[in-house]
């Protein structure tokens, strides 16, 4: 080897140790993600880029959680391959990068060739752990149309495996966090989040919400239907509360059929525009249960962080709280702002 070829080795090296600390910097399974994403844009030089994940609340499929703009048709779209399917078993068995090509004369008539025909990738990289085929990225051809070289799929490659561990990782840490009925963020996270908030709100002059919600009649609805319904109900609800609020925003089942957000950056008035979006939505929603179409509301309480009288997290906490205790009172399905201390 040259003397050339060793400093090409060691800088590639030097880089690889970068990306493995930048990718196992974070918890965050959606900043890791983007992070992962760009890495392989910039060392590939490609703008159609793809990363599929075995979804672990049902480990039944492999589904795409991120891609950039180059795949443009991809966007709304399921697409997904099942578990089962013999050719992700063979990226578990064999960490390479594959060419569409060579997968569909191995498989031919596999239902996950025919997904991936539909994107047409120029190459397919798996991510590797020792739990399995962590997930696979689909990648298109380079900006300039050139062929990647031999080196350039080993040094994604590496990146894959590192990535894999990581998201392995975050994976883990968002189950441990999540509440697996409604996939909303458990208390003991949400209570971390907002601790976290508070104090670069008192920091940095920031504000903040917080808005609590609770199902109407929620006890009633279950002495009628029985608590299989009841788990229905609230699974509507926490989707229709995720499907509302930004990224930045963290949604927590607080307890029972109460549920919390935290908003961080946002004016009163934003806040309570989420607020009534949700309330419309549930207003609307019915959850069919034997035949039966079942309808419920939410009453709600909002509350912005005021530095001259929330003196603690929790101070915020209390008051959308009580706002939300003035909704009960004033006759439930209906938003209440706090303007008073906690």
């Amino acid at each position: 080897m040259t003397t050339e070829e060793y400093e090409k080795r060691i800088y590639d090296l030097s880089q690889l140790l970068e990306i493995s600390r930048s990718l196992n910097s974070t918890l965050d399974i959606n900043i890791l993600l983007d992070s992962l994403l760009y890495t392989i844009m910039g060392q590939l030089r490609v703008i159609n880029i793809g990363i599929f994940l075995q979804n672990y609340f049902d480990n039944s499929v492999y589904r795409l959680q991120r891609n950039y703009k180059g795949f443009d048709f991809l966007h709304g779209n399921n697409l997904e391959i099942p578990s089962a399917s013999p050719v992700l078993r063979k990226m578990a068995e064999k960490a390479k990068c594959y060419t569409l090509g060579e997968l569909a004369r191995e498989f031919p008539g596999d239902p996950g060739i025919e997904m991936l025909q539909d994107i047409l990738p120029s190459l397919i990289i798996p991510m590797v752990s020792r739990s399995g085929l962590v997930g696979f990225i689909v990648v298109g051809e380079g900006v300039d149309g050139e062929i990647f070289t031999e080196d350039q799929q080993n040094f994604v490659l590496d990146i894959a495996l590192f990535a894999a561990i990581a998201i392995h990782n975050s994976v883990l840490f968002e189950m441990a966090s999540t509440d697996m009925m409604t996939k909303l963020k458990l208390r003991h996270y949400f209570l971390t989040m907002l601790e976290k908030t508070y104090e670069e709100a008192v920091r940095r002059g920031k504000v903040f919400a917080v808005i609590m919600i609770d199902i109407d009649h929620f006890k009633k609805l279950n002495d009628t239907y029985g608590h299989p319904c009841g788990d229905d109900v609230l699974i509507e609800v926490a989707s229709i509360i995720r499907n509302s609020v930004r990224k930045i925003d963290v949604t927590a089942r607080y307890g029972g059929e109460e549920f919390i957000i935290l908003l961080p950056d946002i004016s009163l008035d934003a806040a309570t525009t989420v607020g009534e979006r949700i309330r419309t939505h549930v207003e609307q929603m019915t959850v069919e249960f034997e035949d039966t179409n079942v309808g419920v509301t939410v009453s709600l309480g909002v509350a912005l962080f005021d530095k001259t009288i929330d003196f603690s997290p929790e101070s915020v906490i209390k008051r959308a709280d009580l706002a939300l205790y003035s909704s009960k009172e004033s006759g439930r399905n209906r938003l209440t702002v706090s303007r008073e201390k906690g």
